[in-house]
Protein backbone atom coordinates (compact mmCIF):
# COMPACT_ATOMS: atom_id res chain seq x y z
CA UNK A 1 0.00 0.00 0.00
CA UNK A 2 1.39 3.41 -0.98
CA UNK A 3 2.06 6.01 1.68
CA UNK A 4 -0.19 9.07 1.58
CA UNK A 5 1.47 12.21 0.17
CA UNK A 6 3.12 14.45 2.76
CA UNK A 7 0.97 17.40 3.79
CA UNK A 8 2.74 20.56 2.63
CA UNK A 9 0.99 23.00 4.92
CA UNK A 10 3.12 22.33 7.99
CA UNK A 11 4.80 25.18 9.89
CA UNK A 12 8.25 24.33 8.47
CA UNK A 13 7.10 25.17 4.93
CA UNK A 14 5.17 28.37 5.69
CA UNK A 15 7.67 30.77 4.00
CA UNK A 16 8.06 28.49 1.00
CA UNK A 17 4.31 28.28 0.51
CA UNK A 18 3.96 32.07 0.81
CA UNK A 19 6.60 32.49 -1.91
CA UNK A 20 4.87 30.04 -4.25
CA UNK A 21 1.49 31.68 -3.64
CA UNK A 22 3.14 34.96 -4.69
CA UNK A 23 3.12 33.64 -8.29
CA UNK A 24 -0.68 33.51 -8.32
CA UNK A 25 -2.09 36.07 -10.74
CA UNK A 26 1.24 36.72 -12.49
CA UNK A 27 1.02 37.82 -16.13
CA UNK A 28 3.96 37.97 -18.51
CA UNK A 29 3.40 40.06 -21.64
CA UNK A 30 5.83 39.29 -24.48
CA UNK A 31 6.98 41.92 -27.01
CA UNK A 32 5.15 39.91 -29.67
CA UNK A 33 1.79 40.63 -27.99
CA UNK A 34 1.37 37.14 -26.49
CA UNK A 35 0.53 36.78 -22.80
CA UNK A 36 1.39 34.05 -20.28
CA UNK A 37 -0.72 33.75 -17.12
CA UNK A 38 0.01 31.85 -13.91
CA UNK A 39 -2.83 30.99 -11.54
CA UNK A 40 -1.59 29.00 -8.56
CA UNK A 41 -3.12 28.20 -5.17
CA UNK A 42 -2.27 25.89 -2.30
CA UNK A 43 -4.77 23.01 -2.16
CA UNK A 44 -5.40 19.96 -0.06
CA UNK A 45 -3.22 16.98 -0.86
CA UNK A 46 -5.42 14.32 -2.50
CA UNK A 47 -5.06 11.47 -4.99
CA UNK A 48 -5.93 13.94 -7.76
CA UNK A 49 -3.60 16.64 -6.39
CA UNK A 50 -0.61 14.82 -4.83
CA UNK A 51 1.64 17.91 -4.80
CA UNK A 52 -0.86 20.15 -2.97
CA UNK A 53 -1.35 22.88 -5.61
CA UNK A 54 -4.25 23.91 -7.80
CA UNK A 55 -2.90 25.59 -10.92
CA UNK A 56 -3.62 26.83 -14.40
CA UNK A 57 -0.93 28.14 -16.75
CA UNK A 58 -1.94 29.61 -20.11
CA UNK A 59 -0.30 31.19 -23.14
CA UNK A 60 -2.63 33.48 -25.07
CA UNK A 61 -2.22 34.71 -28.66
CA UNK A 62 -3.56 38.10 -29.73
CA UNK A 63 -6.91 38.20 -31.51
CA UNK A 64 -7.38 40.34 -34.67
CA UNK A 65 -7.75 43.40 -32.40
CA UNK A 66 -4.41 42.70 -30.70
CA UNK A 67 -5.85 41.52 -27.37
CA UNK A 68 -4.18 38.31 -26.09
CA UNK A 69 -7.29 36.16 -25.57
CA UNK A 70 -6.81 33.05 -27.77
CA UNK A 71 -5.49 30.20 -25.56
CA UNK A 72 -2.76 28.34 -27.49
CA UNK A 73 -0.88 26.43 -24.77
CA UNK A 74 -2.04 25.36 -21.34
CA UNK A 75 -1.35 23.16 -18.33
CA UNK A 76 -3.67 22.66 -15.38
CA UNK A 77 -5.08 20.19 -12.90
CA UNK A 78 -8.73 21.31 -12.87
CA UNK A 79 -10.04 18.03 -14.31
CA UNK A 80 -8.81 14.58 -15.24
CA UNK A 81 -7.11 14.41 -18.65
CA UNK A 82 -8.74 12.27 -21.33
CA UNK A 83 -6.01 9.62 -21.05
CA UNK A 84 -6.13 9.18 -17.25
CA UNK A 85 -8.40 9.31 -14.22
CA UNK A 86 -5.78 10.24 -11.56
CA UNK A 87 -3.92 12.52 -10.97
CA UNK A 88 -5.36 15.50 -12.77
CA UNK A 89 -2.10 17.13 -13.92
CA UNK A 90 -2.17 17.55 -17.69
CA UNK A 91 -0.78 19.56 -20.60
CA UNK A 92 -2.79 21.00 -23.52
CA UNK A 93 -0.37 21.28 -26.48
CA UNK A 94 -0.80 23.90 -29.16
CA UNK A 95 -3.28 23.18 -31.95
CA UNK A 96 -1.99 24.51 -35.29
CA UNK A 97 -3.74 25.56 -38.49
CA UNK A 98 -3.67 22.96 -41.32
CA UNK A 99 -0.43 24.40 -42.70
CA UNK A 100 1.18 24.15 -39.25
CA UNK A 101 2.19 27.80 -39.29
CA UNK A 102 -0.25 29.53 -36.93
CA UNK A 103 -1.65 28.48 -33.54
CA UNK A 104 -5.44 28.26 -33.42
CA UNK A 105 -6.10 26.82 -29.95
CA UNK A 106 -5.16 23.87 -27.76
CA UNK A 107 -5.41 20.10 -28.13
CA UNK A 108 -7.05 17.81 -25.57
CA UNK A 109 -5.04 17.53 -22.37
CA UNK A 110 -2.59 14.66 -21.87
CA UNK A 111 -1.35 13.49 -18.48
CA UNK A 112 2.00 14.86 -17.28
CA UNK A 113 4.01 14.08 -14.16
CA UNK A 114 4.59 17.11 -11.93
CA UNK A 115 7.63 16.49 -9.73
CA UNK A 116 7.65 20.02 -8.35
CA UNK A 117 5.50 23.03 -9.08
CA UNK A 118 8.57 25.26 -9.61
CA UNK A 119 9.91 22.89 -12.25
CA UNK A 120 6.50 22.75 -13.92
CA UNK A 121 6.26 26.56 -14.08
CA UNK A 122 9.76 26.67 -15.61
CA UNK A 123 8.87 24.04 -18.22
CA UNK A 124 5.71 25.93 -19.14
CA UNK A 125 7.56 29.24 -19.56
CA UNK A 126 10.24 27.50 -21.68
CA UNK A 127 7.57 25.79 -23.84
CA UNK A 128 5.77 29.13 -24.30
CA UNK A 129 8.97 30.80 -25.45
CA UNK A 130 9.66 27.90 -27.82
CA UNK A 131 6.21 28.35 -29.42
CA UNK A 132 6.98 32.03 -30.02
CA UNK A 133 10.50 31.38 -31.33
CA UNK A 134 9.14 28.61 -33.58
CA UNK A 135 6.86 31.19 -35.22
CA UNK A 136 9.74 33.65 -35.61
CA UNK A 137 8.36 35.97 -32.90
CA UNK A 138 10.12 37.69 -30.04
CA UNK A 139 10.13 35.81 -26.74
CA UNK A 140 11.44 38.83 -24.82
CA UNK A 141 9.27 40.21 -22.07
CA UNK A 142 7.67 43.63 -22.54
CA UNK A 143 6.16 43.69 -19.04
CA UNK A 144 5.28 41.59 -16.05
CA UNK A 145 2.31 42.04 -13.75
CA UNK A 146 2.96 40.50 -10.35
CA UNK A 147 -0.26 41.55 -8.70
CA UNK A 148 -1.30 38.28 -7.08
CA UNK A 149 -4.95 37.53 -6.63
CA UNK A 150 -5.72 37.75 -2.93
CA UNK A 151 -7.97 35.08 -1.48
CA UNK A 152 -10.91 36.53 0.45
CA UNK A 153 -10.35 36.89 4.17
CA UNK A 154 -13.03 35.07 6.14
CA UNK A 155 -13.11 38.00 8.58
CA UNK A 156 -13.91 40.58 5.90
CA UNK A 157 -17.43 41.79 5.31
CA UNK A 158 -18.40 41.72 1.62
CA UNK A 159 -18.94 45.15 0.04
CA UNK A 160 -22.53 46.02 -0.77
Amino acid sequence: MAKPPKEIRDEHNRNYIAAIEGFDGTELLFESGYKLTINLRVANVTADCPHGYSYEFNLFAPDPNGKPVVRILASDNAHAPSDRKHPHDHWHPTKWNPAGTFPIGVEDGKHVVVNSIEEHIGKFIDASRNVLIGMGLSSHLASMNTNPRRPPNVNETPER
